[in-house]
C-alpha cells in the first residue's frame, strides 16, 4: 500500500497537527491511522485524512484533554505514548521531519483512551452509555503483538479502580467483551 499517495497528488495540503506533549497527545482514530514502522497492523485506511483539499487543523477531539482524560493520564503516565514522527514520515506528512516529538498514543493506548473517552464524555452529559464492544478480529488489526494485548488488559484493570457504580459495571462489561479470549 502506498501511504504517501495523498501527499504526492499535488491537490492536497497537510493537516496541521498543533502542539503535543505526553499529556496532550494525539489519540483515538487519528492515532490508529498513523503507521507504527516497528509493528505490522494498524487501521491505515484513513491515511488520506492527514491531508486536505483546503488548509485545516487536526480536531481538538483527536487530542487528550484534562477534563476527559485527567485520571487516565495520571494513572497511566507516559506508558504507551510515543513519538509519531517516523509514522508521519511514512505517510509523507511534513510533521515527520519536525525537530520536536509529535506525541501520540500507541495503538493499544489509543484503544483504551477511546473507550475511556466514550465513558467519561457521556457521563459529563448525564448518561453512562454501554461501551461499544468490538469484535476481536477488528482489534487484531491494531493490536498485533502480545505486548499490546497485555498492556491493554493491565490498563483496563488498573483504570477500573478510578470508577464507581454504574460506570465501573459498564467498564467491566467492556473489559470482558473486548478481550480476545472473551
Amino acid at each position: 500500500m502506498n501511504h504517501t499517495l495523498a501527499a504526492a497528488d499535488g491537490n492536497s495540503t497537510p493537516v496541521v497537527i498543533g502542539p503535543t506533549s505526553p499529556r496532550r497527545h494525539i489519540t483515538g482514530v487519528a492515532a490508529l491511522n498513523i503507521p507504527d514502522p516497528r509493528h505490522e497492523g494498524g487501521d491505515w485506511h484513513n491515511h488520506a485524512t492527514w491531508f486536505a483539499t483546503e488548509p485545516e487543523k487536526l480536531d481538538e477531539h483527536d487530542f487528550t484533554d484534562e477534563e476527559t482524560y485527567g485520571v487516565l493520564l495520571d494513572e497511566l503516565g507516559r506508558s504507551g505514548v510515543q513519538d509519531a514522527r517516523a509514522g508521519l514520515r511514512v505517510l509523507g506528512h511534513p510533521a515527520g521531519e519536525s525537530e520536536s516529538p509529535i506525541w501520540t498514543a500507541a495503538y493499544d493506548r489509543a484503544v483504551i483512551e477511546t473507550a475511556w473517552a466514550q465513558l467519561r464524555t457521556d457521563k459529563l452529559y448525564g448518561e453512562v452509555p454501554d461501551l461499544k464492544p468490538v469484535d476481536s478480529l477488528e482489534l487484531t488489526q491494531w493490536l498485533c503483538c502480545t505486548l499490546h494485548w497485555t498492556r491493554l488488559t493491565w490498563w483496563a484493570w488498573k483504570l477500573r479502580w478510578a470508577l464507581q457504580g454504574d460506570e465501573r459495571r459498564k467498564w467491566d462489561t467492556w473489559r470482558r467483551e473486548w478481550r480476545p479470549w472473551a
